[in-house]
């Protein structure tokens, strides 16, 4: 008896519109590699072309079991002009996770987007709302 098992990858994010056109949600899960990072910002930037108005994002780390933590290679990658069209980036995190904290704040602050980070997706969801009166309706 021989049984074949089809081999499936799976990325450790899931990208998304929360909110079709103005509010992104990125989930991210295991543990995620630079080119991976690299993938999901590019796809990101896909979505904020396809965007309208403020175009905000939603990252829920808490699943997350890893960052690259290679900063330098990471924010020379990454680090371009921001776009007029991207509105906040909202970091959910568990605080159980320190050196990740970390790591995000200081890759978010070098790349020089405008975020919060918050611990469950009630804060960020109430955060969003703070930061964009227009959204308070449909999130």
């Amino acid at each position: 008896l021989l049984i074949e098992f089809e081999s499936v990858t799976t990325m450790p994010y899931d990208l998304s519109w929360y909110i079709e056109k103005r509010v992104m949600m990125i989930y991210l899960t295991g543990h995620i590699t630079t080119e991976e990072l690299y993938e999901m910002t590019d796809e990101t930037r896909v979505l904020l072309e396809q965007g309208e108005g403020k175009v905000h994002a939603l990252v829920d780390y808490s699943q997350a079991e890893s960052i690259p933590r290679s900063l330098s290679t990471l924010v020379n990658e990454i680090k371009r002009e921001k776009d007029p069209k991207q509105g906040i980036t909202i970091l959910i995190m568990p605080k159980t996770n320190k050196m990740m904290q970390f790591v995000a704040n200081i890759m978010m602050q070098v790349i020089g987007l405008e975020f919060r980070q918050v611990q469950t997706m009630d804060e960020a969801l109430n955060t969003l709302r703070r930061v964009d009166p227009t959204l308070e309706t449909v999130v």
